[in-house]
């Protein structure tokens, strides 16, 4: 028994062999039938990557140019420097201490902070230094430091630094447009990146490129705006501030003919090219654009668009006369006249000449909430936005007609109770300027788009919006404002020589539990010269402290900006 035992020993062996290698045949099989059959794209696919390569081909951002009415050159108020990035391979740096010391010494740099981030092994770390110039660049590639590599990289450059910063915006380290026209033109300027298809060697040398797409390099972009114009806007607005011992203050110019925005300043900017820094000491608030996308009460020089409703609705005429007393009571309010006295018989005219609340209330009352309402939104477009090719506008405050109670429609009808932009009021005065159309704003006035060696050049048409009012209810407003020049608070506009229409407005700030005392803002808006307007303008100055009224800053630097556009595009005087 003890041999037969034995005997089976061998055989219990060899079959228990034998299955083991059926079993792993088996498994063999599985997984070739797995790698060759069900994964065969997989695999390849790898394979083939350990050797073929897509390169991505950026394309170049557009330009952003400006102009000057007095020179035929252009100026690049944006565009594209090739500077370069420092970058390591932490392990393949054979002296780290050497290599540290020389890059620190070259860039003025920290050679602890340096060595800090090279000392460890990893194949990849983030550059060590953006924007090197091609000397800076050069200098180093001499050290010959394994390890350290210099790459080209694109950075968007600013050469007017803040010239027109709240028009342009920004480009961030992402490549992205931020505000502006780089905000709102981000794809176009943006273009469509190219790529090539190559093999390479073991060594990961290229040895063929078997295919290449083009890139499609960005728009480049005109601007309506003139150079020179912006230039001497934003220092008027900046000396006025002071001047006035002002909060801060905007001026904006526009063709009333095409909408387009001539010169748009504000008296605080930032530098572009440094946006990172600007956003640290200052705060993000300081990108967004004052004229665009912060909405204010205008106060008086709404005045305008009321009486405009009112004539073109034929709810009154330019001769309708009424005793207006010092105030007038509305559901319990007492809302007065700005003086607080009474004045008088006057007819529509002498209204605006006088800048009666009492009066434009009137006016308002004889028109109904309905018509009042579809002048002011559906009309001129309040609560709602214009349109304008800048980045972050606003659509300002109106309250529905549903909501808006007969103590409301009396404030919105001189200013008060209503939010608007400087653009949305300054485009409500355009359209008074042009016959009564509204166009949508714009800046951008031609587009130059690349393809291949050939530029096409695309010019931007005014996009006509609607008939705000009637041809012959413009010529009676723009009439009624020259006389508000003449005789009314608008004196201090009056340029010798020129024909000028335009209201002041001087405007109660909302706060906590109703309007702050001895805080106000002061606006004038107005059309020259009057009889054929080339341009409307508008001036605002937060809380000016030398004088309560309009009637005394917002005028005279009205009166500064209109004499040098006068001088600027030689309009001769006619008067």
């Amino acid at each position: 028994m003890s041999e037969l035992n034995n005997n089976d020993y061998p055989e219990k062996r060899i079959t228990s062999l034998f299955f083991i290698l059926v079993v792993v045949a088996i498994v063999v099989f599985i997984r070739l039938f797995q790698i060759s059959v069900l994964e065969n794209k997989n695999y390849l696919a790898q394979a083939e990557s350990q050797h073929k390569i897509i390169e991505e081909v950026p394309a170049h951002r557009g330009k952003i140019f400006t102009s000057s009415y007095n020179s035929s050159d252009t100026y690049e108020l944006a565009t594209n420097l090739t500077l370069y990035a420092l970058t390591a391979v932490p392990k393949q740096i054979q002296d780290k201490e050497r290599a540290a010391e020389e890059i620190a010494k070259l860039l003025f740099l920290d050679k602890n902070a340096i060595l800090e981030k090279i000392k460890g092994t990893d194949a990849y770390i983030p550059p060590l230094a953006h924007k090197l110039s091609l000397e800076q660049a050069d200098a180093i590639e001499k050290l010959d430091l394994k390890g350290i590599y210099i790459s080209p990289e694109e950075w968007r450059y600013y050469p007017e630094g803040d010239l027109a910063a709240h028009i342009i915006g920004y480009v961030d380290t992402e490549g992205k447009g931020n505000y502006g026209v780089e905000g709102y033109y981000n794809q176009e300027l943006s273009g469509d990146s190219g790529a090539f298809f190559a093999e390479k060697d073991v060594k990961g040398r290229y040895i063929q490129i078997s295919a290449k797409s083009d890139p499609q390099d960005g728009t480049d972009l005109v601007l309506s705006l003139d150079r020179s114009v912006e230039h001497y806007a934003e220092d008027l607005i900046k000396e006025s501030v002071k001047k006035y011992g002002a909060k801060g203050g905007q001026i904006i110019v526009m063709d009333p003919s095409t909408f387009e925005i001539i010169a748009m300043a504000s008296d605080k900017s930032f530098d572009p090219n440094n946006y990172a820094q600007e956003a640290q000491e200052k705060t993000v608030d300081i990108f967004a654009n004052p004229n665009t996308a912060k909405a204010y009460e205008p106060g008086s020089v709404l005045k305008v668009m009321t009486m405009a409703g009112g004539l073109d609705s034929g709810s009154v005429t330019a001769a309708t006369e009424e005793t207006f007393p010092a105030f007038i009571e509305i559901q319990g309010h007492k809302i007065w006249t700005w003086d607080k006295k009474a004045h008088g018989k006057e007819n529509m005219t002498q209204v605006l000449e006088t800048s009666n609340n009492v009066g434009i209330i009137f006016v308002q009352q004889r028109m109904g909430k309905s018509t009042f309402y579809d002048y002011f939104r559906d009309r001129f477009g309040f609560g709602e936005k214009t349109g304008i090719d800048l980045d972050s506008e606003s659509a300002g405050k109106l309250v529905s007609l549903k909501q808006m109670q007969d103590v409301e429609a009396a404030n919105i009808a001189f200013g008060q109770g209503i939010a608007a932009t400087p653009l949305q009021v300054v485009a409500s005065f355009a359209a008074i300027g042009n016959q009564g159309k509204m166009f949508e704003p714009h800046i951008v006035k031609e587009i130059i788009e690349h393809k291949g060696d050939k530029k096409e050049i695309k010019d931007i048409k005014p996009k006509f919006v609607r008939q705000v009012v009637s041809p012959e209810t413009a010529e009676i407003i723009k009439t009624m404002m020259e006389d508000v020049v003449l005789y009314g608070y608008g004196k201090e506009a009056q340029v010798p020589g020129y024909r000028i229409a335009g209201k002041s407005g001087t405007a109660q700030i909302p706060g906590p539990g109703g309007y702050l005392e001895d805080k106000t803002i002061h606006s004038f808006v107005g059309l020259a010269p009057a009889e054929d307007p080339k341009f409307v303008i508008l001036v605002k100055l937060d809380e000016p402290a030398t004088s309560p009224w309009a009637s005394y800053t917002a005028t005279s630097v009205f009166s500064e900006m209109a004499s040098y556009l006068f001088k600027y595009y030689q309009i001769p005087p006619n008067k």
